[in-house]
C-alpha cells in the first residue's frame, strides 16, 4: 500500500546514491532535457587536514550565461565560505540546492595554503538549460590543429550545436 515505503526497504542506501522515488515528474523530466534550477557551476570538494569539519569546494566547471558565470566565477576558483560560515558537513549543500548564497572566495598564498581572499559573491539559482557543450575551440599545435570539445552532458536539446561545432572542427 505504500510504495515510496517499499523502495526504501528494498533500497541498498550505503551504497546506491542513485536511486530515488520523487513526486515531482516533471521537475525529473526536466533535468533529463538539462533543465534545473541551479547556480551553473560544477564543484568537487575537499576538507581540510587539519581541520576535523571544515570544507572546501573547487569549481570545475561554469555554464555559460549561468548565474555562476554572471557573478564572475571560473574554473579552479575556491570556496570556503557559505553566508559567512565555514563549508561543513552541514551546510554544503547549500551549494547546490540553495534559493539565494554568499560565498566566501579563496586563495593560495605565497607557502601554497588556502585562506579567504576577502572576496565574495551572492548568486540566485535561476530555471535554466544547462548547455553542455560548455567548451570547443580548434589548438594548434607542432603544425597540427587539434578539435578540444568539453561536453558535459548527452541532452537531446544539445545535438544541433554538436553539429554546429564539428562542423566548424572540420573546416
Amino acid at each position: 500500500p505504500d510504495p515510496v515505503a517499499l523502495f526504501d526497504m528494498m533500497m541498498y542506501k550505503e551504497l546506491d546514491k542513485w536511486s530515488y522515488v520523487t513526486d515531482n515528474s516533471k521537475e525529473t523530466m526536466d533535468s533529463f532535457q538539462g533543465v534545473s534550477t541551479t547556480f551553473g557551476y560544477s564543484l568537487v570538494f575537499g576538507r581540510f587536514s587539519n581541520a576535523q569539519d571544515q570544507y572546501f569546494a573547487v569549481v570545475q566547471y561554469v555554464y555559460p550565461d549561468s548565474p555562476a558565470q554572471k557573478a564572475g566565477l571560473k574554473r579552479g576558483d575556491f570556496i570556503l565560505t557559505l553566508g559567512g560560515a565555514t563549508l561543513n558537513a552541514t551546510n554544503y549543500t547549500q551549494l547546490y540546492y540553495g534559493s539565494t548564497i554568499t560565498l566566501g572566495l579563496g586563495e593560495r598564498n605565497a607557502e601554497g595554503a588556502i585562506g579567504l581572499s576577502g572576496k565574495s559573491v551572492t548568486m540566485t539559482a535561476v530555471k535554466m538549460y544547462e548547455d553542455p557543450v560548455v567548451a570547443h575551440k580548434v589548438i594548434e599545435a607542432g603544425g597540427k590543429k587539434i578539435g578540444y570539445l568539453f561536453y558535459a552532458g548527452f541532452y537531446e536539446a544539445s545535438h544541433e550545436k554538436l553539429v554546429e561545432v564539428f562542423q566548424g572542427f572540420k573546416s
